[in-house]
C-alpha cells in the first residue's frame, strides 16, 4: 500500500503544478481584458458626457420653445375669448329681434329660430350696422333693399316650409332671404337680375356656410330647368305673377308675394290645385320695389 502511494505522488505534483499554470494564465488574461476595457470605455464616457450636455441644450430649448408657444396660445385664446364675446354680442341682438317679431305676430317657431341664428348686419354696407337689427328695410347696391325683417319672417311663415322642400326665390338681393331659407333646411335656389348683386350676394353667403343654388337671370323667366318648385318666393314686386312662374310651381304647391305697383302691394298667396287651376289669397299691404324684366351686369 505504500509503496502504491509514493509511486502516484510524482503524478500529483505535476498535476498541481500544470493547475497553478492555468490559474496564472487566466489571471494574466483577466488584466489584459480590464486594461482594454479600461482603455474602451474611456470614449464611450466621454461620449456620453457630451450626450447628456446635449440632452441638457435640448432640454432648455425646449422649455423656451415651450414658453413661447405656451404665450402665443394665451394670445390666441384671449383673441378667440374677444371673438367669442362679439359673436356672443351679435347673437343676443339677433335674439332680441326675434323676440320683437314674436310680439308682431310671427308665430312660426323655426322661422324665428332661422331669424335669431343669421347675423344681419353682414348683409349691409358696414356703415349701416347700428341699424342692422332694426325692424326697418335698408338700402343695398343698384337702388335694391333688404327688406324689413317682419317682411322677411312673414313672407317665410306664409310658406309654411317643410325641411327638404325645392324653393324658388326671385330676386336674391342681399342674400339675407336666402339664408333664412337656409336655416329652414329646404332645397334653395335663388336668380337675380343685377350681377353685381348676385356676386355679392353668393360670397357672403359661403362665407357664412351657406350653399344655396344661385343664379343671375331674368326673375320672370324662373328656371325651367329646375322645375317643378314645392313653394317660390318673390322678394319685389309684378303687377301680376308672371305665368312662366305659375307653370314651374308643382300640384299642391304655392306662391308668396307682392302684387301691385309702386304704390303699394297686396301680398299675395297663390295655390296651385290643379293642372290650370290655382286659388289665391290676400295677407295684408306691403310696399316692395318694382320687379323688372331682363338682366343688368
Amino acid at each position: 500500500m505504500k509503496r502504491k502511494t509514493l509511486h502516484l505522488l510524482p503524478v500529483l505534483i505535476a498535476t498541481l503544478c500544470w493547475a497553478g499554470s492555468l490559474i496564472a494564465h487566466a489571471t494574466d488574461t483577466i488584466e489584459r481584458n480590464e486594461k482594454q476595457d479600461r482603455k474602451a470605455n474611456t470614449p464611450i464616457t466621454t461620449q456620453r458626457r457630451d450626450n447628456w450636455e446635449t440632452r441638457q441644450t435640448e432640454k432648455q430649448e425646449t422649455l423656451q420653445m415651450a414658453n413661447k408657444s405656451t404665450g402665443q396660445m394665451e394670445n390666441r385664446e384671449e383673441q378667440q375669448g374677444s371673438n367669442k364675446k362679439v359673436q356672443q354680442t351679435e347673437n343676443r341682438e339677433a335674439i332680441k329681434l326675434a323676440r320683437a317679431l314674436r310680439r308682431k305676430g310671427i308665430n312660426d317657431a323655426r322661422v324665428l329660430a332661422a331669424v335669431e341664428k343669421v347675423p344681419r348686419h353682414l348683409f349691409i354696407d358696414e356703415k349701416l350696422s347700428p341699424y342692422a337689427y332694426d325692424d326697418r328695410p335698408l338700402p343695398i347696391e343698384r337702388g335694391q333693399t333688404i327688406s324689413q325683417p317682419f317682411t322677411v319672417a312673414y313672407q317665410t311663415q306664409l310658406l309654411k316650409l317643410q325641411p327638404g322642400e325645392k324653393v324658388l326665390e326671385i330676386g336674391t338681393g342681399s342674400g339675407y332671404q336666402a339664408a333664412i331659407l337656409c336655416e329652414m333646411d329646404v332645397e334653395v335656389y335663388s336668380i337675380e337680375r343685377y350681377h353685381q348683386l348676385y356676386q355679392t350676394a353668393k360670397e357672403t353667403l359661403n362665407k357664412l356656410g351657406y350653399h344655396p343654388n344661385l343664379y343671375h337671370g331674368d326673375g320672370f323667366k324662373g328656371l325651367p330647368e329646375h322645375a317643378p318648385f314645392d313653394k317660390i318666393l318673390l322678394t319685389a314686386a309684378p303687377e301680376e305673377v308672371p305665368e312662366k312662374l305659375l307653370q314651374q310651381l308643382k300640384v299642391g304647391g304655392w306662391l308668396v308675394g307682392p302684387l301691385g305697383g309702386r304704390m303699394g302691394q297686396k301680398m299675395t298667396k297663390i295655390e296651385r290645385v290643379g293642372e290650370e287651376k290655382f286659388r289665391k289669397t290676400l295677407h295684408g299691404d306691403f310696399i316692395f320695389v318694382p320687379m323688372q324684366k331682363g338682366t343688368e351686369k
